[in-house]
């Protein structure tokens, strides 16, 4: 008679060494926690900020500041926009 797989291991994990009904071993990837990055509790209008964008990272200045955004200015005014807030870290 085979061991009994430990508790909590799916049938078809590598320590069972059986496999699932498709055949296939099953790859189990580490759990990561997906928590929200901390927020800066001490943004205020005017405090010079860094916004991390999927594609570019902006510096300029925090023009108004919201609980779930942030205004950001670029140098003289060349642009604004809104981001996400947990995007915006004081500079």
């Amino acid at each position: 008679m085979p061991p009994l797989p430990h508790r909590g291991v799916p049938p078809g994990h590598p320590d069972t060494g059986d496999r699932p009904p498709h055949g296939r071993r099953l790859h189990l990837r580490p759990l990561r926690a997906h928590l929200v990055p901390p927020l800066d509790d001490d943004l205020e209008p005017l405090d010079t900020v860094r916004v991390d964008l999927p594609d570019a990272t902006l510096y300029g200045t925090a023009w108004q500041v919201e609980p779930d955004r942030v205004q950001v200015r670029g140098t003289g005014g060349a642009w604004l926009r809104w981001v996400e807030r947990w995007r915006v870290h004081v500079y």
